[in-house]
């Protein structure tokens, strides 16, 4: 007679029971994972997002009110011509963000997949910030279609939340900065429409960064043509003048700053942004060719420099004092840097700073105000060579210029790559627009005995080649020092 433990056999049983339950757990956590990722991508009505259409929502987030969705074949000039339509009314005031995408491929097909449309056939849609698809068309896109969808979902611009929001708090110094850059955006577009520019898409210069075009007095806008284009901006920069915004330049105030003007999009982050033609070293804004404007700001800007009396460090102010004074037809920088005095804490050779200092030259280029230009362009070259730490002073351990690092190829603490570029490069570019060759070459000479930034010599021959100094070019090339 056999005797049966039973305690036994129950934890025999109960280990079988969970060995098989482990089992079955590990072979299920990949399925289970695998469908949580594919609930998690759903939509209710809609299918799962793949691994392009994130690409997408990364285009759209950030950029309200909603962005217009172009899906066609490559083959199709559609592209230009919707880009070409939001730059007119009706649609220039709404600010659509316009992506174009490929109907048989990636992104596009994955869209078109998602909202059961038809595969690889041309279709356009507005689609919110979160990538909800919002009105959708097959048929060609045109200004009252995509007007007509954007109002149907109750979309508006952002100027008109704006304009509606400051009508209960007129006072609210971000809101009116913000309706500013709006108005900005679309009175820079439709000057360039009124008067020809070729420029790029979604606003821009006519001008180069670093390649100015010198012009005589620019072309103006009629009056009439001019009220109804910088009208309205014109009143809202008048409200943030006399209502002393314009001195409030906190971080946060001046975040999303619609006095810098780069097209529809990104806007700067310093007070002058509100008043700006496209980014940091532009040269020319769309104001210039505005009388409106122009009269706006020859009102406003002794308040500037007398603010500038109080505040010469003040790269803010300085920045706002650039492109108002662009505007309204030039100003003598170094008459205004005499006047002020600039604290025990400041450097002197940084009021005002390189940047502006170089942006200034190049407004004077842009006007052919070649004496100015010179003036100060000597003087800032001058002033580089007397530096502490540069090789002439023999000082050891200074700083070199804010935002420049100590080069490799160089052995001056203070000849670096900002001090090219802020510095030797404009007023090169000053002389050998002169005709004053044989003195570019001695100040191009001098950085390299100096132990210069190498990188300058490449620099220099780009420089004198695009002026017509060829000859010149190919010999400043060569004098980078050879690495040993």
């Amino acid at each position: 007679m056999r005797v049966v433990n039973r305690d036994s056999n129950v934890f025999r049983g109960m280990i079988v029971k969970y060995l098989g339950f482990a089992l079955l757990l590990c072979f299920s956590l990949p399925l289970i994972s695998q469908g949580q990722r594919q609930g998690q991508n759903q939509r209710p009505g809609g299918r799962g997002i793949g691994d392009s259409l994130p690409v997408i929502l990364n285009m759209v987030q950030g950029r309200p009110p909603a962005s217009l969705i172009l899906l066609d074949n490559r083959d199709t000039p559609l592209e230009a011509q919707v880009a070409s339509m939001l730059r007119q009314d009706p649609l220039l005031p709404l600010n659509l963000n316009f992506i174009r995408l490929d109907a048989k491929a990636g992104a596009g097909a994955e869209l078109i997949l998602r909202e059961g449309w038809t595969p690889g056939a041309s279709r356009w849609c507005l689609m919110l910030p979160d990538g909800t698809v919002v009105f959708s068309s097959d048929k060609p896109p045109a200004p009252d279609m995509i007007v007509d969808g954007f109002r149907s979902v109750g979309l508006r611009s952002r100027a008109e939340v704006l304009q509606q929001f400051l009508s209960s708090y007129p006072e609210h110094a971000e809101a009116r900065l913000a309706l500013l850059g709006e108005l900005r955006a679309v009175a820079e577009t439709k000057t360039q429409n009124a008067l020809g520019m070729t420029t790029t898409i979604r606003g821009g210069s006519q001008f180069n960064n670093n390649t100015p075009a010198p012009a005589s007095e620019p072309q103006l806008l009629d009056s009439d043509i001019d009220l109804d284009i910088w009208g309205q901006y014109a009143k809202e920069a008048d409200y943030v003048f006399q209502n002393g915004i314009w001195k409030q330049d906190t971080a946060q105030l001046w975040g999303r700053n619609p006095f810098r003007g780069s097209g529809m999009a990104n806007i700067g982050s310093t007070p002058a942004g509100l008043f700006r033609g496209g980014g940091t070293s532009i040269v020319s804004s769309q104001g210039q060719y505005s009388p409106l404007m122009k009269k706006l700001y020859l009102r406003w800007l002794p308040d500037i420099e007398y603010a500038l009396q109080k505040r010469p460090s003040s790269i803010e102010l300085w920045d706002l004092w650039l492109v108002v004074q662009r505007v309204a037809g030039g100003r003598d920088l170094g008459a205004l840097t005499a006047s002020l005095a600039p604290s025990p804490n400041d450097r002197p050779e940084e009021i005002p700073s390189p940047l502006i200092r170089r942006d200034w030259i190049r407004d004077c280029i842009n006007r052919q105000d070649w004496r100015m230009a010179e003036d100060v362009a000597r003087g800032a070259w001058e002033a580089l060579l007397e530096k502490p730490g540069s090789p002439n002073r023999g000082g050891q351990g200074s700083l070199p210029l804010r935002g420049g690092n100590r080069p490799s190829g160089g052995n001056s603490a203070t000849l670096n790559t900002s001090a090219w570029s802020n510095v030797a490069e404009p007023y090169i570019e000053v002389l050998l627009r002169q005709q004053k060759a044989s003195t570019a070459d001695a100040i191009v000479q001098r950085w390299f005995s100096d132990g210069g930034w190498s990188g300058a010599a490449m620099r220099a021959r780009n420089l004198a080649n695009r002026l017509g100094f060829a000859d010149m070019g190919s010999r400043w090339g060569n004098l980078a020092p050879v690495a040993k």
